[in-house]
């Protein structure tokens, strides 16, 4: 468990910072930078939680926003080899686990796939992280799934996907890492299978056997239900959606106890049961106090009379239109006349009475709904909403481009390479801010072509009369010389790369 909980506080550094959808090289070389020193850090025993997103292309409609499909690779190192696996409880990629329908009325997956075993130097290296990172930071790969496990993964195992499926189904092989789950019915929206299974597939890599494993499974999803029934009972108002998470909670670790205890080889005994039985009784049961607006009332149960004038009294107050109750109404004096129907009271004492009124406004009788508290957005429910967007984007650091810098004519080799260095500084400004300025390719161009043709006097042949009087058959200093000709390599790469990116308008 202590080794658990150290995983994931060093996993969980590195899944907050992953640019999924960013689109952008810097923060993409930030987060490559954090998670290689990260995987460096790992000892002997060292387990780490890789998380990785599939984004997929938004669909060409106003509004729709991109999708995102995760999934954890995990990484267990054993001296100088490393363990590698994959859980994916997504969509995509889904159509590289096993199925199986022999284990149940539902069809039953194996969500985590065991890829094999491996050299250290294999896992070190940053060049195969940069290609899965890349696929959660930019969405213009059309099938990343299949990018990702007929590509990607195989680096590791050195042998085809269809072979490492194949032995992930061989119970002798790679199987005894992994095991089959009922698939959910509206998906894993939550991503907490996907956890579940990670941590199982950790425990088998770290050398527990599959009986250990799912033990240590059942054990997590008891005392995650415990948590949410001890939440409710707490003593403090609660919301009708966290008794029911609660229920559903407590009788979902209910079913995967039951169904673990009926294994020959399970580690459960009867005491266990137990627990989970009381457990169970003591969530359904609770009756907290719900955190509403007003208190719940259910209105009190009419009883009409037992015969004689309190029934007739109570059948014209009922329905005084009728001709029955119309003569019987006649027939009566108004000093006999009863002010309402006398009703027995909330507390079913026969000996207390309520006098059954109109309520006045703004009060209504009603009875609690679950699932409706989330409307509410007042300060004693749930306070505002607004943290929930997230925070708000960043404005990009601009820093100005003053073209004024390269001169209009050069006499001199030390003026020629200060303009030629501002050209090279101001190219460099235009490349990492071309999400910010326009039009950047053409600037870059024009600039490094006026550079050249304009600023910098072009040197006369070798067979001019004249020559003598050319500055580019003057005397230059070597470190000079060498500048000018490192000026020339920079300017003449940003050249190459902008005028090759030019667009026909």
């Amino acid at each position: 468990v202590e080794t658990l909980r150290n995983s994931f506080t060093r996993s969980h550094s590195i899944s907050t910072k992953l640019p999924v959808h960013a689109a952008n090289d810097a923060r993409l070389h930030n987060y490559l930078t954090q998670l290689c020193n990260r995987i460096n850090e790992m000892h002997d025993n060292d387990t780490l939680f890789v998380p990785g997103v599939l984004a997929v292309p938004a669909v060409e409609k106003k509004g729709t926003q991109q999708n995102g499909y995760p999934y954890i690779i995990v990484l267990h190192r054993k001296a100088r080899r490393v363990k590698v696996g994959i859980v994916n409880t997504s969509m995509c990629g889904n159509e590289y686990h096993p199925i199986s329908m022999k284990l149940g009325s539902r069809p039953c997956v194996k969500n985590g796939i065991y890829i094999g075993e491996c050299e250290l130097e294999k896992v070190v290296d940053s060049s195969w992280w940069f290609f899965m990172t890349r696929l959660a930071v930019y969405s213009d790969t059309k099938d990343p799934g299949r990018v990702l496990y007929e590509q990607l993964l195989p680096f590791f195992s050195e042998e085809p996907i269809s072979r490492t499926l194949s032995r992930n189904q061989d119970e002798k092989d790679y199987g005894k890492y992994t095991h089959y789950y009922p698939a959910p019915i509206g998906g894993d929206r939550s991503q907490v299978h996907c956890v579940c299974e990670a941590v199982r597939l950790a425990l088998c890599m770290t050398g527990l056997q599959p009986v250990h494993a799912n033990h240590v499974s059942v054990c997590l999803r008891w005392q995650m239900a415990r948590l949410a029934s001890y939440e409710v009972n707490a003593g403090e108002p609660c919301t009708t959606d966290q008794l029911e998470f609660a229920r559903r909670a407590t009788k979902f670790a209910a079913r995967e106890l039951a169904s673990n205890a009926r294994r020959p080889d399970t580690l459960l005994s009867w005491k266990h049961m137990r627990w989970m039985e009381q457990l169970c009784k003591f969530t359904i049961e609770a009756t907290p106090a719900l955190n509403t607006i007003n208190q719940s009332s259910v209105p009190p149960k009419l009883e009409l009379g037992k015969g004689g004038r309190d029934a007739e009294a109570s059948a014209v107050r009922s329905n005084p239109n009728s001709p029955t109750t119309a003569s019987a109404a006649e027939a009566k004096n108004d000093d006999d006349k009863e002010a309402a129907p006398v009703l027995p009271g909330m507390d079913n004492n026969p000996n207390v009475e309520v006098v059954l009124e109109p309520p006045p406004p703004g009060k209504l009788r009603f009875t609690t709904l679950p699932f409706f508290d989330r409307l509410r957005t007042d300060n004693g429910y749930m306070g505002s909403v607004e943290n929930l967007a997230g925070p708000a984007e960043l404005v990009p650091i601009f820093r100005p481009v003053e073209l004024t810098l390269v001169p209009n004519h050069t006499d001199t080799f030390n003026e020629i390479a200060n303009a030629m260095r501002h050209a090279d500084h101001l190219c460099m400004l235009l490349e990492f801010q071309a999400d910010t300025l326009k039009n950047t390719f053409v600037i870059r161009t024009a600039l490094i072509q006026h550079l050249f043709t304009t600023v910098i006097s072009l040197p006369l042949p070798r067979n001019h009369p004249k020559r003598g009087q050319c500055m580019w058959a003057q005397p230059i200093r070597y470190e000079t010389q060498v500048d000018i000709l490192r000026l020339t390599h920079r300017l003449s790469q940003h050249f190459a790369a902008a005028s090759m990116s030019l667009r026909v308008t």
